[in-house]
């Protein structure tokens, strides 16, 4: 399309072009011409009243909403796997506490270790694409590639992999960083047992 072109004053213009043209053609007198962009037509090619429907970009949708869920579980299985293991890491936050340490610092160094684990597994999730990439292109007869030169790519995936990390680490983070250093350093620290939790030296 040439700059300053306006489609949309094209479309008013060609609206009517079959009747104009076939007046006596009264079966197409429901039918209108407008311009659509050939990039859209694969994913965006269903049209009802003459506006778009969806179409190949339904199944998009459908399986980026699977793929959000499925991440959504896993970042709930280590919520669940951090909150296990605190009782490893309680006598540790008792004694950064003792020796001074505030609960922000404790907060932004159990967050920071999250977004650690999820850059690294993103790192890995890249190479394993990348290598497989090829393979996958054969088996559906379509060459695909990575779009390594944008920056837009590099954001997002850098954006995608930082809220991961945030959403995975903040809950362990603020349980961790809640514990008492006297309880914990006594020993009185419960031991969490699925949705309960019992207590050091009950049945």
């Amino acid at each position: 399309m040439l700059p300053g072109a306006n489609i949309e004053a094209v479309n008013k213009k060609i609206a009517n072009i079959i009747t104009s043209n076939n007046p006596n053609e009264q079966a197409l007198a429901s039918y209108s011409i407008f311009l659509y962009p050939l990039t859209k037509v694969w994913l965006e090619g269903r049209f009802e009243n003459g506006e778009p429907a969806g179409g190949n970009i339904d199944n998009l949708k459908m399986l980026g909403g699977l793929a959000g869920i499925i991440l959504l579980i896993a970042c709930i299985n280590f919520m669940n796997l951090s909150t296990a293991r605190s009782e490893k890491r309680a006598k540790e936050v008792g004694i950064r506490k003792v020796v001074g340490a505030e609960r922000h610092s404790l907060i932004l160094q159990f967050i920071g270790e999250s977004v650690l684990m999820a850059l690294l597994a993103g790192v890995i999730a890249l190479m394993l694409v990348a290598l497989g990439l090829p393979s996958f292109g054969t088996l559906i007869s379509t060459k695909l590639t990575m779009p390594w030169q944008s920056p837009f790519f590099w954001i997002a995936a850098l954006a995608f992999i930082l809220l991961t990390g945030l959403l995975a680490g903040s809950y362990p983070a603020f349980y961790l960083s809640s514990f008492k250093p006297i309880k914990v350093l006594k020993g009185g620290l419960g031991i969490i047992v699925g949705a309960g939790r019992v207590e050091p030296g009950g049945s």
